[in-house]
């Protein structure tokens, strides 16, 4: 503050002596009262001022700017317009820098008008200022606009552009602006690397990631440790676990997220046992585990399906500190729960002194798919004394354990759930419950459900087939089935396999022989569900040496096949 007091006695030593000031010198004052950031000093200069020119406003704008004050800057250039002083490039720059602090696209859009009118819409810098200005607000529409229009574009102004895809998440526009960039051999920065990286990983664009991997070693950056994690990431999400270790080995002492990223990269991509080797590894050098690393061994570890490997996850989780972080408890739970180790499970669940939607939903999954299924009403009504809104994971779980133990009643309430949290017209939810209905033998709710579905994929319409082959309507299963190829949908194995069994009810065999011709030219007779069913409906109406050639044709053959077929013969003396 002493350096501002000297400045603001020397103004008025200069003013008390009877100097009278040109316009240069009051402007250089608020000049550098705002270089200075003595915002007040420089206002009260300019306040003191006789006269004013497009220097002296522009000055006082960019203080207020450099101080934060956007609304204030874009007040004091709308005070200058009105007081009759042409504006400039420098201080419509200036007035959009303001304009980005607030966000203020309109004024920003006025000010883009005073541009052209002043002919410095071009100008590099000026366009600059707006496609910043644009791309904060989320215009990339306007923006890309003005970056092409500009005749010459500097770094800034193409680094400008794209922060604003980053910003807007746009990945193919991301690699775009930097092929652009590297053609025109523009320096590249780690951090804009790393955001190549993240939109190649986004893409799955592994081609472009190798681009980027080979410009990071061309500037020397390769080995740097966070621009080393991007690049194990990208490769991770590509798929391409031997590239990712090649860059790991390469990281000289690699830090947790380094090692968190390489186990859940081998263990995203089915390398478990991997997996599992990186995270000993880790240990016996000393390297501290965090949240993520020990949710990606878990999940290794649940893949593995080893019991005592998944307790000696869970006793080093203990050991580290990590019990009671809810995010490891809901993987933990998961993972007992797919191995198996319901009580394991439910200790941990128990345990848990904090419990989300996630740890009820992880505790469902598990349950629905156990020997303990017909726990799950009682444990999604404990769910819903306790507050929690149920989603579609939730409802999927549940709808998964209906199936199995089918309980109709328990189902009709779970239908009135789904309807009142609006997932009544979830396609997969949908589904899930026309088969429950139909396995329940309550055909006609099935078919109320499909009818009142204003979409329904091949899922769904194969679950109606089946439900009518399963309920002895054979003539509506195979009316269905049209039905389904009038609105433009291929049969898959499964829809044709129900198709056949439909078939097999009715008193003719035409519909059959007609699904065997589509079969056979669809490719799909080579399935061993599709000529298992076919196998059978020609065994049901007694046409056993059709049977016998289907059964020859096929390129394996399970039991039932067999089963089938020689049931076949012996009920008909052969």
């Amino acid at each position: 503050m002493g350096l501002y007091m000297w400045q603001w006695r020397f103004t008025g030593r200069i003013i008390k002596k009877g100097f009278d000031p040109d316009l240069h010198l009051w402007n250089l004052l608020v000049n550098v009262y705002t270089k200075c950031g003595s915002f007040q000093y420089a206002r009260q200069v300019f306040d003191e001022m006789p006269k004013r020119d497009v220097v002296s406003w522009t000055a006082l704008i960019a203080g207020s700017v450099a101080e934060g004050y956007g609304r204030d800057g874009i007040g004091l250039y709308r005070k200058m317009r009105r007081d009759g002083v042409r504006s400039n490039g420098i201080a419509l720059v200036t007035a959009l820098k303001a304009c980005s602090i607030c966000l203020d696209l309109d004024f920003g859009t006025q000010l883009h008008a005073e541009a052209f009118k002043f002919g410095v819409c071009l100008d590099m810098f000026v366009g600059s200022a707006f496609v910043n200005l644009y791309a904060k607000c989320g215009d990339m529409e306007l923006a890309e606009r003005v970056f092409i229009y500009v005749p010459m574009k500097n770094a800034v102004l193409w680094h400008t552009m794209f922060n604003g895809y980053v910003q807007m998440g746009d990945g193919e526009k991301v690699l775009k602006m930097f092929c652009g960039m590297r053609e025109l051999e523009l320096k590249f920065s780690k951090f804009t690397l790393s955001k190549v990286l993240k939109s190649c990983a986004h893409l799955e664009n592994w081609r472009g990631g190798k681009v980027v991997h080979a410009v990071a070693v061309k500037i020397g950056c390769e080995h740097d440790e966070f621009l080393s994690c991007c690049l194990l990431d990208m490769y991770s999400k590509c798929g391409l676990a031997d590239n990712a270790l090649k860059v790991f080995v390469r990281i000289k002492d690699p830090n947790t997220v380094a090692w968190s990223v390489m186990i859940n990269c081998l263990d995203k991509l089915g390398r478990s046992e991997a997996a599992a080797e990186k995270f000993c590894l880790m240990m016996q050098k000393g390297v501290k585990p965090n949240q993520h690393t020990f949710a990606s061994v878990v999940a290794a570890a649940t893949n593995l399906g080893d019991r005592l490997y998944c307790e000696g996850i869970h006793s080093c989780i203990v050991k580290h500190g990590f019990e009671s972080d809810n995010f490891i408890c809901n993987a933990l739970v998961t993972m007992y729960m797919k191995i198996n180790s319901v009580n394991n499970g439910w200790r941990v669940f128990k345990a848990m002194s904090f419990r989300n939607l996630a740890s009820w939903n992880s505790l469902l999954s598990g349950i629905s798919g156990s020997e303990t299924c017909d726990q799950v009403p009682k444990i999604f009504s404990q769910m819903l004394v306790e507050g929690f809104k149920p989603d579609i994971y939730t409802f999927i779980s549940i709808l998964k354990s209906c199936s199995r133990f089918l309980n109709i009643a328990f189902g009709r309430q779970v239908h009135v759930h789904i309807v009142k949290n609006g997932l009544g017209g979830n396609n997969f939810v949908a589904t899930a419950l026309i088969s429950i209905y139909c396995k329940s033998r309550c055909l006609e709710d099935a078919i109320i459900l499909f009818n009142r579905l204003t979409e329904r994929d091949l899922s769904t319409w194969t679950v109606i087939i089946a439900g009518y082959a399963q309920n002895q309507q054979g003539k509506k299963a195979v009316q269905c089935f049209s039905q389904m190829q009038r609105e433009g949908l291929k049969a898959n194995e499964f829809t044709l396999s129900s198709s056949f069994s439909g078939c097999s009810s009715l008193t003719t065999l035409e519909p059959g022989r007609q699904l065997h011709s589509l079969a056979y030219k669809s490719g799909l007779l080579s399935n061993i569900y599709v000529a298992g069913a076919l196998v059978e409906l020609y065994v049901k109406h007694q046409c056993i040496e059709e049977a016998w050639t289907v059964l020859m044709g096929m390129a394996s053959r399970n039991a039932v096949s067999w089963n089938t077929i020689i049931c076949g013969y012996s009920q008909h003396g052969k």
